[in-house]
């Protein structure tokens, strides 16, 4: 499941998993935890005005209902889709 970015960032017109953003590297509270899932280690980018630190969600199964702007796609297919270096960049050094 993906996601395009259409607020006004850097990374507008990309597309990312969903997203949950926290202050904290806990995991968040959300009904998508109730599924079966495995955390990766954390992930950091450095932009110029800030520091990224990101963990990646590894869910079994899409949850039956998903927001409508969400796409599903063969996880084959991600490369055809422009995405922020930080995920290129994760995908590049983690099987999945």
């Amino acid at each position: 499941v993906i996601d395009k970015r259409i607020g006004k960032d850097i990374w507008q017109h990309m597309y990312q998993f969903p997203l949950i953003e926290s202050e904290s590297t806990e995991t968040p509270k959300n009904n998508f935890f109730d599924l079966d899932y495995k955390v990766s280690s954390e992930v950091t980018h450095i932009l110029s005005h800030q520091k990224i630190t990101a963990k990646f969600y590894h869910f079994n199964s899409i949850p039956e209902k998903i927001k409508k702007e969400w796409i599903t796609i063969f996880k084959g297919n991600i490369q055809d889709y422009p995405l922020p270096r930080i995920i290129d960049r994760y995908l590049e050094n983690n099987a999945f």
